[in-house]
């Protein structure tokens, strides 16, 4: 099928050839590791890397995804025509790209995929014949089988699933709080700081200006206002005659804002005693 006089696409075209040749390189390499699976067992995997080249993938900071990075180089520009991405889109293509990935995986020839795939692109709007489509096709299908590249030995596969699972741990245990969890975790520690306050040997000026930092616009500030503004207004009170009296001037208007409360009215008291307006 004879090519439109497109500098864009035969410029892609021409490009991809020694990357095309590098991956099936790659393929060969490991024939012995694919003709081990069936080729069904490939199918998630080749969904998940289509998601991630058209960025419809929820995530993107999986092991594989930078190992794909670091065998391929981020897409072409072309990728950006809005013709091409309505193409790649679309599940007839979706499902050609697939077609050809088993055939490269199985050694075997593409047949009419790619002149299938050229012509379905013609019929885009926006689309000057088959040439940019042809050159989405094959890098497609480039960067599918690079990222199923990552794991085709069984100790890759081992890994990278432990890797991403320790990533998702991760993940799980950076999310935030429940905000009952966080109320909680407030009470608790104003409940500690009021009963240790009283003893000498217990750092209260040190944990009042820890807790109420949390409070103001740390971990506990995603504390219910119920709940959070009394706590802040107590620890301000605890510190109104140690500590900075901006801060603490600061602490109790946060603390108002949240919800009003008798020790935000105590906390004014003793800052306008020591001669402090507030604004």
């Amino acid at each position: 099928m004879a090519l439109p006089s497109i500098p864009v696409a035969k410029t892609a075209l021409a490009v991809l050839k020694p990357l095309s040749a590098f991956v099936r390189d790659q393929l060969a390499l490991r024939d012995a590791d694919l003709r081990a699976r069936d080729i069904a067992d490939f199918n998630p995997d080749i969904d998940k890397a289509l998601e991630i080249l058209t960025g419809d993938a929820a995530t993107l900071g999986r092991t594989a995804l930078a190992l794909v990075k670091n065998a391929l180089a981020s897409p072409p520009d072309f990728f950006t025509e809005a013709s091409v991405q309505a193409f790649l889109h679309t599940a007839r293509v979706q499902d050609l790209i697939k077609a050809g990935v088993r055939a490269d995986l199985l050694r075997e020839g593409r047949g009419n995929l790619e002149r299938d795939a050229g012509d379905f692109y013609a019929s885009f709007d926006g689309a000057d014949g088959p040439g940019l489509g042809l050159a989405a096709f094959e890098y497609a299908i480039n960067f599918v089988s690079a990222y199923l590249l990552h794991g085709l030995s069984l100790a890759d596969r081992i890994l990278h699933a432990r890797l991403d699972q320790l990533g998702d741990q991760l993940k799980e245990a950076a999310a935030p709080l429940p905000q009952e969890d966080i109320d909680h975790g407030i009470i608790r520690a104003c409940d500690r700081l009021r009963k240790g306050r009283f003893f000498v040997e217990f750092e209260r000026e040190a944990l009042t200006l820890e807790l109420g930092n949390k409070l103001a616009t740390g971990a506990y500030s995603r504390g219910s206002p119920a709940v959070r503004g009394p706590a802040l207004a107590a620890i301000a009170r605890f510190g109104a005659l140690t500590h900075d009296p901006d801060l603490i001037a600061g602490w109790v208007q946060i603390a108002e804002g949240a919800a009003p409360s008798e020790h935000a009215s105590i906390a004014r008291a003793f800052l306008v005693a020591s001669h402090l307006e507030l604004k």
